[in-house]
């Protein structure tokens, strides 16, 4: 059996890393120093780079808008972006499994990217 990362597990890895450090960790003192609540702006601006960074709902399946990573992807990423104090790694989209039930307005609206 052959336990080490694939390359594909390694670039979502560093993407995740390279997201955290770029984007996540800048707005620890912020988020801290606002008492945990950043303007909407700040939190728009993430949202657009989680998308830009391609890390949006890597808990879905691609036909839902997500990523499709296979679980160790996903530990992988979350692993990274947990580095990141206060919850700031809340801030990437992963949504709940049964949103994928819902009406076709429903998924456009609230599962995938926009």
């Amino acid at each position: 059996m052959d336990l080490n990362l694939s390359d594909a597990d390694r670039e979502i890895q560093a993407r995740a890393r390279t997201f955290a450090e770029e984007v996540l960790f800048p707005l620890e003192i912020p988020l801290e120093e606002a008492h945990g609540d950043l303007p909407a702006e700040t939190l728009a601006e993430v949202k657009r780079k989680v998308v830009e960074h391609g890390l949006n709902a890597y808990n879905q399946a691609e036909e839902y808008g997500g990523q499709g990573f296979t679980i160790l992807q996903q530990i992988l990423c979350q692993e990274e972006l947990g580095k990141a104090t206060s919850g700031l790694w809340g801030t990437v989209w992963r949504p709940a499994h049964p949103l994928r039930q819902g009406t076709d307005w429903q998924i456009e609206h609230y599962l995938k990217p926009s």
